[in-house]
C-alpha cells in the first residue's frame, strides 16, 4: 500500500484487508448517494461533525479510538448539512444490504437511540482558542 505522498507503507494483512474494504465500503455509500440522495453531502469530502452531548462524544470516540482529541467547534458556514445515522453504515458494514445504505442516506434513524453523525459542506471554527493551540502543538504527535 502507499500513503497519500505515494511512499509504500508496510501494514500487515489484517490491517490491509481492512482499509481496502473501508475503501469499498465508502465507494458503494457515495455510489448509492448519487443515486438515490443527490444533494446529501458525500461523505467522501464533507466535514464530519457530531452533537455536543455526551453521546455526541461517546460516537466519535466509538469510531476513532478513546485517544482522539476531540475539538468545540461552530459551523461559520453552511452550503449543505446531511444528518444520518451511523448505524446503518455499522450494519452495512457487517452484512452488505444495498437497503441500509439507502436507508442511511434517506436520513431515517436505525432504532431508538440513533447514532447521528453530521456531514457538512461548509466551513468550521474552533471555539476554544487553547484547544486549536493545542492541536498546532502537538496535532502531528498525538497516539
Amino acid at each position: 500500500m502507499v500513503n497519500g505522498y505515494g511512499e509504500e507503507v508496510l501494514v500487515s494483512d489484517e490491517t490491509r484487508q481492512f482499509l481496502l474494504k473501508s475503501s469499498e465500503v465508502e465507494l458503494e455509500f457515495e455510489r448509492v448517494r448519487r443515486l438515490v440522495s443527490p444533494n446529501s453531502v458525500s461523505r467522501l469530502s464533507c466535514i464530519w461533525l457530531a452533537e455536543r452531548t455526551p453521546e455526541g462524544e461517546q460516537h466519535i470516540k466509538d469510531m476513532l479510538g478513546h485517544d482522539v482529541y476531540i475539538l468545540n467547534v461552530r459551523i461559520t458556514t453552511a452550503l449543505n448539512l446531511s444528518r444520518v445515522d451511523t448505524a446503518w453504515f455499522d450494519q452495512y458494514w457487517h452484512e452488505d444490504k444495498s437497503e441500509y445504505i439507502e436507508r442511511y442516506w434517506s436520513g431515517q434513524p436505525q432504532s431508538g437511540t440513533p447514532k447521528w453523525e453530521y456531514l457538512l459542506d461548509g466551513e468550521i471554527q474552533v471555539e476554544d482558542q487553547q484547544q486549536l493551540e493545542f492541536v498546532k502543538r502537538n496535532g502531528n504527535i498525538l497516539p
